[in-house]
């Protein structure tokens, strides 16, 4: 079984047929390399009436006999349209999907699509969510009936393990200035009968749980700055594409003297490449709001750095943002295998 996932980009052009898989690389088709398989290129057409966009269609470039998809449509990061997946046969140039409930919005759209497709027979498997970003031409298509077979897309991962050692690096913005610092993992702590990490930036010492990566407490120079009971999870594992929960927890800065009763609300929205100036990484979004719904945090965890490689903060004055410059993980160096006694 050949599985291989395919990544939507949405291009200002018709539909080109391909014969193959194996034609799309001599045919001019952008490859990346992921480690879930090489991406390539799809298209879509759109009919529209006077100004209006009426429908929307993907349309393949390869032929296959299966394949598995999630998509949705965003405005201006709203969520206009969504599809679980669906699995079925198609040939190269046929139309496979029209996003019909409508009318659909003016303006330019995001397109989060996910294909994973196989020429032979085989196990099915879950394919990781990719997205596209574009306007496709309008071209009149017509209404391809929805596939009557669905099945969950979902991609997960477990919790990292860090070493002492490992190290980001992070530039960081906001109305109120800028600049870079250096999180590195100092050692382990045990507090209450958990084990922690200690992630370190000169004098501040953040604790995270070792089994959850639960955040307990900033100590800056030894003494407590601010710290929640029970440590709050910021992430749910395995992380998984749509997982929400809630985190309830007393929160207090002892140096000012303010305590406070909160809930927290996260949810993984999507799985999605991000580019930031250390690289571009597949990474799970993740948003954090109160109970009220306004959007307190965004972050992009990426499980080959083994943390979040940007994070948005809203706060009362502006939004500080945080992009990963660079980054080292220290590798686990197992001991030599012991030597037999000799005569």
């Amino acid at each position: 079984m050949k599985l291989t996932v395919m990544m939507v980009v949405l291009l200002l052009a018709g539909c080109a047929s391909v014969p193959s898989v194996g034609e799309l690389g001599r045919q001019g088709f952008r490859l990346v390399n992921e480690a879930s398989g090489p991406h390539h290129q799809l298209w879509a057409k759109e009919t529209w009436n006077g100004t209006r966009r009426e429908r929307l269609c993907v349309v393949p470039t390869v032929q296959t006999q299966e394949y598995y998809w999630r998509i949705r449509l965003l405005l201006k990061e709203k969520v206009v349209w969504t599809d679980n997946n669906v699995v079925r046969s198609f040939r190269s140039g046929a139309q496979v999907e029209c996003v019909t409930s409508g009318p659909l919005p003016e303006g330019r759209l995001v397109y989060w699509m996910s294909f994973q497709y196989k020429e032979t027979e085989g196990e099915r498997q879950p394919a990781f969510l990719q997205g596209g970003l574009g306007q496709a031409r309008k071209e009149e298509t017509s209404v391809v009936s929805r596939p009557e077979t669905a099945r969950e897309i979902r991609s997960s991962v477990n919790v990292p393990t860090w070493n002492r050692g490992d190290e980001w690096r992070f530039r960081w913005s906001s109305p109120r200035g800028s600049g870079t610092f250096v999180w590195t993992i100092a050692g382990e702590d045990m507090v209450g009968g958990v084990a922690y990490y200690i992630m370190q930036s000169g004098s501040r010492q953040i604790y995270y749980s070792k089994a959850e990566l639960a955040w307990l407490m900033d100590r800056v120079e030894g003494a407590v700055e601010t710290r929640a009971s029970p440590a709050v999870r910021g992430f749910a594992w395995p992380l998984e594409y749509g997982n929400e929960w809630e985190e309830k927890y007393f929160w207090e800065s002892p140096g000012e003297r303010r305590t406070e009763d909160r809930l927290r609300r996260f949810k993984v929205e999507a799985l999605e490449p991000v580019t930031v100036p250390a690289g571009t990484f597949q990474t799970f979004l993740l948003t954090v709001k109160d109970p009220t719904g306004r959007l307190l945090q965004e972050y992009w965890y990426s499980p080959e750095v083994k943390w979040w490689v940007k994070e948005r903060t809203y706060f009362s004055y502006g939004v500080r943002e945080r992009e990963l410059l660079e980054y080292k993980l220290t590798p686990i160096v197992s001991p030599p295998p012991a030597q037999g006694l000799g005569r």
